[in-house]
């Protein structure tokens, strides 16, 4: 398989890295030494491995794998039980198809920033300052983080986004969009199924049926106020301008 390699030089991952590369005579195309030099070199080569040091820094291999563009390819964290279990195969093929079953996300790793590579130039991103996401259209992985006042563009597909995020950091609330409960400031439910988020940067967004009775429970669990009969909305929330135009309503695309 064609392979790139993602650990700094002479560190113990790269011996690791070296011991899979023999046993399964990968190609390797290039070394790279930090997270920001994997992602260019991950667009450029388009790998189909990636050998990944699991103390990467000062960017993280988690961040680095969850900022991956789609398809990306497959991630082996290089330590030394993964190394030991592959090798363990014997022969080229037995050891290419361990790899190739070995799991993408590595427990008990929590995405705290994302990398953005806009232009040639990157962004780092705290995953906590992000209030929503949206996948514009289905067809394509290109999903908008929307910060305070600005926002990116990170090629991935939504669903496998959010499987790399901190559980219940950002829950859907329309099939192409996520929001982060924490940044929503009062909700305004409409009947027992919708309801309208006010964040708080401003935007305004639509939760359709199927999603508002996890992202209810999860605003309950913080407090969230809630519009009703006996306690209207705050006037001076709603009245505020939009500083970002959320989708109008619930949109009928396939999730993504």
């Amino acid at each position: 398989m064609r392979t790139l390699v993602v650990a700094p030089s002479g560190s113990p991952a790269c011996a690791l890295a070296q011991r899979l590369i023999d046993a399964a005579a990968l190609k390797v195309l290039d070394h790279a030494h930090t997270a920001t030099e994997a992602l260019a070199m991950a667009r450029a080569l388009q790998p189909e491995l990636m050998l990944l040091d699991p103390g990467l820094k000062p960017l993280g291999a988690a961040e680095l794998a969850a900022s991956l563009h789609d398809p990306a390819p497959q991630l082996v964290w290089l330590t030394h039980e993964v190394v030991r279990r592959c090798v363990a195969a014997e022969g080229p093929q037995r050891v290419n198809d361990a790899l190739k079953r070995l799991p993408r996300r590595r427990l008990g790793v929590e995405v705290r920033r994302l990398i953005v590579l806009e232009q040639g130039r990157f962004t780092t991103l705290d995953v906590a300052d992000i209030r929503w996401l949206e996948l514009p259209d289905a067809r394509h992985p290109a999903v908008l983080l929307h910060g305070f006042n600005e926002s990116h563009v990170l090629h991935r597909r939504l669903g496998g986004l959010l499987d790399d995020l901190p559980p219940g950091g950002m829950l859907r609330c329309q099939n192409r969009v996520a929001v982060a409960p924490l940044h929503v400031l009062e909700a305004l439910p409409h009947d027992k199924s919708r309801a309208t988020l006010l964040l708080d940067n401003g935007t305004r967004l639509a939760c359709g049926p199927q999603f508002w009775p996890a992202l209810e429970a999860s605003l309950r669990e913080l407090d969230t106020p809630m519009a009703s009969a006996d306690r209207p909305p705050t006037p001076s929330r709603w009245s505020a301008p939009w500083r970002l135009d959320g989708p109008p309503g619930p949109d009928d695309g396939a999730a993504s």
